[in-house]
């Protein structure tokens, strides 16, 4: 994805979306934000963040679709992947 920035006017970052996502350790943060993990049948874990979506922290349960940039995280020495959640619903059915 780095080799593809930089990203602005006429060269958007690429937005993700995945159907039926399982979310775990949902919470909702000071300024309105969103911060829970993501984890998949194998296992697997993602850290996600959404800014001005915290409201939604108390909906939401079961499967999610989610809509999102991935990002570098950088925190005390740490480099991580992160999806940073642009929308999300509740899965349909």
């Amino acid at each position: 994805i780095q080799r593809l920035a930089p990203f602005g006017i006429g060269n958007a970052q690429p937005l993700f979306v995945i159907h039926g996502a399982k979310p775990r350790r949902i919470k909702a943060l000071r300024k309105g934000g969103l911060r829970m993990e993501l984890h998949d049948d194998s296992g697997a874990r993602i850290d996600a963040v959404g800014f001005g979506l915290g409201i939604a922290a108390e909906d939401i349960e079961g499967l999610v679709d989610i809509a999102f940039h991935l990002q570098e995280n950088h925190w005390r020495g740490v480099t991580s992947l992160e999806l940073r959640i642009r929308d999300l619903r509740l899965a349909p059915g």
